[in-house]
């Protein structure tokens, strides 16, 4: 799919989304429609889904159909991905397991959106190293915050698909001398000495 035509199709989802205000998630009241779906993994939608904030998206069908599509899972069709929040484990699975998804389904990139203030360095390891082994390119864009883990993640994009808006914040630590120490014990242990 051309970048234009995608471009095009997400503003449009996310303006449907947007415009119909009756489309909102109900956590006592799921459509029909939705609950014949296979099981998403995402963890935006799983962190949101119980304060009522996750938009639905009706499609129409052929014979006029109609099925409903939590925006998360629309736009995972269109090979999206969220990074929102702290990254922790049981997130990070879920985002390993959508990129594993993604990656099975077609070569096609995968765009990466990172808005996350960090978190578990070994959760974010286990998104960065599966961004590394997926043969689909991942093209990450930071909107609102890449710090920390996020910003580890917002580098390990595609060379020359690694983007942020005009208004982004992207922070790294600097390197301790604390953990410098640390290494350096662990690494003269077992070492003789002279």
């Amino acid at each position: 799919m051309g970048s234009v035509r995608k471009s095009n199709l997400l503003n449009g989802v996310l303006k449907s989304a947007i415009a119909s205000p009756g489309n909102h998630f109900n956590a006592t009241r799921r459509p029909s429609s939705l609950l014949s779906q296979p099981r998403r993994m995402l963890s935006d939608f799983h962190r949101l889904k119980g304060s009522g904030l996750v938009p639905m998206v009706i499609e129409r069908e052929g014979r006029g159909g109609e099925r409903a599509f939590d925006i998360f899972s629309r736009l995972l069709r269109e090979r999206v991905i969220f990074v929102g929040g702290e990254i922790n484990d049981a997130d990070a699975n879920l985002i390993v397991a959508q990129l594993l998804y993604l990656e099975a389904e077609s070569p096609d990139p995968i765009e990466l959106y990172i808005n996350s203030p960090g978190g578990s360095v070994t959760a974010g390891l286990a998104i960065y190293d599966t961004m590394q082994y997926v043969r689909s390119p991942v093209h990450t864009i930071c909107i609102g915050q890449a710090c920390s883990m996020g910003s580890i993640l917002l580098g390990a994009g595609a060379k020359g698909f690694r983007k942020a808006l005009p208004n982004s914040t992207i922070m790294i630590h600097r390197k301790s001398r604390t953990d410098h120490l640390f290494f350096v014990r662990h690494l003269n242990i077992g070492t003789p000495v002279s």
